[in-house]
């Protein structure tokens, strides 16, 4: 596919937006100082929080961290004089880690970012994006990854890359869009991500950003069902839990039928007769009135 064509400009990325101002940028009329740091977030896949970013500011730093940084950890820059730092490092051997930048990348500075870093992403003029103190918020939270914060029309293949918080990416068909639309003028021309990244807008239409991730992304998919059934207050939904919590299958229920337990965990039969409940409370040791409490 040929590299996307955004329509939309970029927002303009500070330095200022991700870490302290000097004390010279306190004075008045100081110039503050493009922040040189590099900022490095280690992936924690069981977190719960928000991640938090370590500043680094020596290449000596840089290199060790590199070396030894999880796959998919993170990594921040602001300004090119941060770029300058990170790409002076030169690690031995490329390692699966992610790098954004906020900051425009020259060509010949990409080759050898794209030999550290994948995937990486410099937001410029190529690509709508989130304002740059949300995009902070978004990129530090502990569901970064159900969030987007950058979006490209290409115009050749009409689809839409988004980009994820964790720099995951997916590419949406515009037509897509149009059938979510219900005759709603979809315009690429005015492609942003807005709402803390959880919606993508196209002109008159916006799409949220589960809506996206539920058609196009299985492990997503599969973890909103998840969650359903874990807050599933129905007879079923208590039979189902209940059941997992007492090790059992929907075999184990001697005298009902597993099709029957399946029908009545899924809600196709909310009112089972009263010797099923019978036989079902019994095996999972509860009295019947307690079988839709759990």
């Amino acid at each position: 596919m040929a590299e996307p064509k955004a329509k939309t400009a970029a927002k303009s990325f500070r330095p200022s937006n991700f870490s302290k101002p000097s004390h010279a940028a306190g004075r008045r009329g100081a110039a503050q100082s493009p922040d040189s740091s590099v900022y490095f977030a280690p992936h924690q896949p069981s977190l719960h929080g928000s991640q938090r970013f370590r500043r680094i500011t020596s290449a000596a730093t840089v290199r060790e961290a590199y070396d030894t940084a999880p796959p998919k950890s993170l990594w921040l820059i602001l300004s090119s004089a941060a770029l300058a730092v990170l790409t002076s490092v030169k690690p031995q051997s490329s390692r699966d880690q992610r790098l954004l930048c906020l900051t425009s990348i020259s060509p010949s500075s990409q080759h050898l970012i794209g030999a550290y870093f994948q995937p990486w992403l410099a937001l410029s003029e190529d690509l709508a994006a989130l304002e740059p103190d949300v995009l902070r918020e978004v990129v530090r939270s502990a569901d970064s990854r159900d969030r987007i914060i950058a979006a490209a029309y290409d115009a050749e293949s009409a689809a839409i890359v988004l980009y994820r918080g964790n720099l995951d990416r997916i590419v949406v068909p515009l037509a897509w869009f149009a059938n979510m639309a219900s005759g709603a003028v979809v315009d690429p021309e005015k492609l942003a991500v807005i709402d803390h990244g959880q919606t993508v807008s196209l002109g008159a239409f916006e799409a949220s950003t589960d809506a996206i991730l539920y058609e196009f992304d299985d492990e997503y998919r599969k973890t909103v069902k998840r969650r359903a059934l874990a807050h599933d207050m129905s007879l079923g939904g208590s039979l189902r839990r209940l059941r997992l919590q007492r090790g059992l299958t929907q075999h184990d229920f001697p005298g009902v039928t597993a099709k029957t337990i399946a029908r009545i965990e899924r809600g196709a039969v909310t009112t089972p007769h009263a010797a099923t409940l019978a036989i079902i409370a019994k095996r999972l040791d509860v009295v019947v009135a307690d079988l839709a409490t759990y």
